[in-house]
Order: structure tokens, then C-alpha cells, then sequence
């Protein structure tokens, strides 16, 4: 009877590690699904967010065009945390007919923009484009 026990808590320690295995494969699968689903619903509020950021706003208006981008891509890297997410950022000139990105990726590439301006004392309003694509 003991040696019977002692393969009854193997087959209890197996199926243990079996159900913990599962879940942990199921949970990778949820996240690799968010990863699919469409990125563009996900950059308008990036968007909203650097036009109701006084400081980002002002860079953009003020600073060279360099800069400018240089500052916003601090700001998305610090909201986009999915690291199979890729994104670059362009400002134009709100008359600037195209704003490319200089070298599009082979994936598809979502891409939003917005009008940032100031106040009407200084009105120089530029276009930020925000392009997202998966790895």
C-alpha cells in the first residue's frame, strides 16, 4: 500500500505541473492576439495626449523639427510598452502636401496625424504623424 501512494502523489505533482503549464501557454497566447488587433484605434490617443501636453506642444511649435520628434518619441516609448510594436514620428509643415516617413517597413504601417497649435498670439500650427507597425 505505500508503494501505491507514492505514485499517486507523482501523478498528482505531474498533473499539477501540466495545469500550471497550460495556463502560462494561455496567457502567452492572449498576449500575442492583443498584438493583432488594429493599431490604428491605438495611436488617436497618443495623439490627444501630446496636444493636451503643454510642454510637448511648445517643442513642437518652437523647437527645430528635429527636436521636436526627438521629444515625442521619449514620450510614445514611454506609452507604447509592447516591445513587438515599432513606431516612428514626423512633423510637417501644416502646408507640406506629403510628411513620409523616410524608409517604410515591409509590414503594414497604420499611421494617424494631427494639428498641433498654440495660441492665436503665435499661430504656426505643424502636422505630427505618428506611424505604427508590428515587428
Amino acid at each position: 500500500m505505500v508503494n501505491r501512494m507514492g505514485w499517486v502523489r507523482i501523478v498528482e505533482a505531474s498533473v499539477a505541473i501540466l495545469l500550471i503549464l497550460g495556463v502560462l501557454i494561455a496567457l502567452n497566447l492572449n498576449k500575442s492576439t492583443d498584438v493583432n488587433s488594429d493599431l490604428s484605434q491605438k495611436i488617436p490617443p497618443l495623439l490627444e495626449e501630446i496636444a493636451a501636453n503643454v510642454t510637448l506642444r511648445d517643442s513642437i511649435i518652437n523647437d527645430p523639427v528635429d527636436k521636436a520628434e526627438q521629444n515625442i518619441t521619449s514620450f510614445l516609448r514611454q506609452r507604447i510598452k509592447n516591445p513587438s510594436l515599432n513606431f516612428s514620428v514626423k512633423v510637417c509643415d501644416i502646408n507640406d502636401t506629403f510628411c513620409p516617413l523616410g524608409k517604410y517597413p515591409s509590414q503594414e504601417v497604420f499611421v494617424r496625424d494631427r494639428v498641433i497649435s498654440s495660441t492665436l498670439e503665435s499661430y504656426s500650427p505643424k502636422r505630427v504623424k505618428i506611424f505604427l507597425w508590428v515587428n
